[in-house]
């Protein structure tokens, strides 16, 4: 079906062609005494057709196009591709989709990644989020008549599934040992990457338990020999998980090793989650820092909250009329102030500057002036996985993800210089046109800007779904201690993560500079790994533009101190990162179903065991979401944009045109 719209009145389009009619009638009413009055009617037919249309299309006509068409119901399946299901249902899901012919099917493989099809069973991590995230995305306004899921339940990483959203019903199969067996883990083990000496630094241990009656055991903490903790644990019954909240102190310059491990009772056959390992950099520093403001505000409270959990942090705050002392703090943090005062961007001391009331960059480089825009936006958040000056937990970026919105200003900067973006507008490609927190380097000052407001929203979003603040306090501590801590004045800069998964390919980055401190990489840079064996190899980094990178690949769990030598001088550098052991997914099979019945009351959907695939088959078949739906398209073409009637305007105007002359009327 089509229709023909006009912006206009019908009475231009009357006008229109009465102008063609009475142009053309005037030109070929005496010229039928001169040609045939055949020719002469051809002519007129002619010169009336093209002149109206010409005159019409001033009017701008469009041609709406309705397009009608049916969607088959669309059956999604995902099967759970971790090592911790030992079985292959291959066969089953393909049988089962066989047999549901009446749905177009879709088949994805999911751990922490997504793959097209079923392949086998390779992931160690199984991340229930990224999943649902994706076929959200992907099917959005589809057909679908639900997800057929094939998991045992088991996530270490990602959201907790109870905090997820689901846009169809979802039929989960329930896989799995169901033969019960004893066993304690180590579920997470959570502290800060680095601590001070003499600090008390807290430490976060999960401990599960899959035994179902009251269990003791012992749960034992040490640094290399030194015994830490060792005290006794109980699991009742009705309470098959704990977590352990410990204060340590650092009592030594360096790097503390945390073997924590919880004392494996009778019985138990799976010893290899019974432990963990945990890495601290302890270091002697204390810094004071001084937050000034305009007014106070929930994000400055949540700011100072988070920084303030550090006790080698003296947070001070004044208003920005009160007197203060630049020397005494190694940090300052604004609030509100939308001109940076002389006495601050004139000193080294770092900046933290928080534009609660949405301001702007206007002309930074030559005045430090910011504008004042006071609309207001939601605006989702994405960390960029580009800055490499430090890390970010999963925890964290699970936070960014789902966190509610940030709001501000519809500013669309164009930053230029020595930025670094650490967190943007998800909605906007172009990083420097959508930062809302960044660092600038002048002239070895570094300024950390946040143009966006709403965090505290984070913080209790945080302690919702992970009942405490570690991610929503990671970022500003993270920061913070960034900003405190000077740069290395070294030629060669080292760059990569303290942590990297088992999984996961370590790539070492590398930067050389000159004399003045110029980026130059033009010199060979040998490196060498060594592990807890003493084994060595030996790598050169590689050059891909301006970036020096040598990929080691996967390694195995543990710890590996590395030398970087810069051929031909005496520059070089002395470091450790760690692999660490990811957690399988070894917990009692009951807890793990349990999730998958959340799964499927919360969709809409229903719970089947293995066995029960022929009541699975008659339950999608009797579906209400078991039919064709109807899509109606529409098409909008303007007549301007018809080539063919371009065309055939052109060819009546030549045509007209080679008649007359060729009958002496020109």
């Amino acid at each position: 079906m089509f229709e023909i719209n006009i912006d206009s009145s019908y009475f231009y389009v009357l006008i229109c062609v009465s102008f063609g009619f009475i142009f053309t009638y005037l030109l070929y009413n005496n010229k039928a005494k001169l040609i045939s009055k055949n020719v002469n009617l051809f002519l007129f037919v002619i010169r009336f057709f093209y002149l109206s249309v010409i005159l019409l299309l001033l009017l701008n006509p469009i041609i709406k196009l309705n397009n009608n068409y049916f969607e088959d119901p669309i059956l999604i399946f995902a099967k759970d591709n971790s090592t911790s299901i030992n079985e292959d249902i291959t066969d089953e899901l393909i049988s089962l989709k066989n047999n549901l012919n009446n749905f177009k099917s879709y088949e994805f493989s999911f751990s922490d990644k997504i793959y097209n099809g079923f392949i086998k069973n390779t992931g160690l991590k199984s991340n229930f989020s990224n999943l649902f995230a994706e076929l959200n995305n992907k099917f959005d306004g589809r057909n679908v008549a639900g997800l057929i899921l094939a998991s045992d339940g088991s996530y270490n990483t990602g959201l907790n599934p109870q905090y997820l959203s689901y846009n169809f019903p979802v039929y989960c199969i329930a896989l799995g040992d169901t033969t019960f067996k004893k066993d304690l883990r180590i579920d997470k083990v959570e502290t800060n990457e680095v601590t001070f000496l003499g600090n008390s630094f807290p430490l976060e241990v999960s401990i599960a338990s899959s035994i179902k009656n009251d269990v003791k055991s012992r749960l034992v903490i040490k640094d290399g020999k030194i015994k830490l903790y060792d005290e006794i644990v109980t699991f009742k019954k009705d309470n098959n998980y704990k977590i352990v909240e410990l204060d340590l102190v650092a009592e030594k310059v360096g790097l503390l090793n945390l073997d924590v491990k919880i004392i494996p009772i009778n019985g138990e056959e799976n010893l290899t989650n019974n432990s963990f390992t945990k890495y601290i950099d302890v270091i002697d520093y204390s810094s004071s820092i001084l937050i000034l403001k305009n007014t106070n505000t929930p994000d400055l409270a949540a700011f100072n909250n988070s920084i303030s959990k550090n006790p080698r942090y003296n947070v001070v705050i004044k208003d920005i009329d009160e007197e203060y002392n630049i020397d005494k703090y190694q940090l300052i943090v604004l609030f509100g102030i939308n001109i940076i005062p002389d006495n601050l961007l004139n000193n080294k001391v770092s900046l933290i500057v928080f534009n609660s009331v949405n301001y702007y960059f206007k002309n930074f480089e030559k005045n430090r002036e910011f504008y004042n825009d006071k609309n207001k936006y939601p605006i989702t958040i994405s960390l960029n996985n580009r800055f490499s000056k430090f890390t970010f937990s999963d925890e964290l970026n699970n936070l960014v993800n789902y966190a509610p919105p940030l709001f501000s200003s519809d500013i669309n900067q164009k930053l230029k210089g020595n930025f670094d973006f650490i967190l943007k507008n998800k909605q906007v490609e172009s990083l420097s046109k959508s930062s809302v927190m960044m660092i600038k380097y002048i002239d070895e000052k570094k300024i950390a800007f946040v143009t966006a407001e709403g965090f505290w929203r984070w913080k209790f979003f945080d302690y919702k779904i992970n009942n405490s603040n570690i991610a929503f306090d990671e970022i500003f501590l993270k920061l913070t201690q960034y900003l405190i801590i000077d740069d290395e004045k070294s030629l060669l800069r080292i760059k990569y993560k303290k942590d990297y998964d088992q999984d996961e390919s370590v790539v070492i980055n590398a930067e050389l500079y000159n004399e003045s401190y110029e980026l130059v990489n033009d010199k060979e840079i040998k490196f060498s790994i060594s592990d807890n064996s003493l084994n060595t190899k030996e790598y050169i980094f590689s050059k891909k533009s301006n970036t020096l990178f040598v990929d080691l690949g996967i390694l195995k769990p543990g710890r590996y101190n590395y030398v970087a030598r810069v051929d031909g001088s005496d520059e070089n550098k002395k470091g450790f990162f760690n692999v660490k052991k990811i957690q399988l997914e070894q917990f009692s099979d009951d807890v793990n179903h349990k999730t998958l019945n959340h799964i499927s009351n919360q969709s809409g959907g229903k719970f089947f065991y293995l066995n029960s695939l022929k009541e699975l088959e008659s339950v999608i078949n009797s579906s209400a979401l078991n039919k064709k739906i109807i899509h109606s398209k529409q098409n909008i073409v303007s007549f301007l944009g018809i080539t063919n009637l371009l065309i055939l305007l052109i060819f009546l105007i030549l045509l007209e045109y080679f008649l007359r002359k060729y009958n002496g009327l020109v």
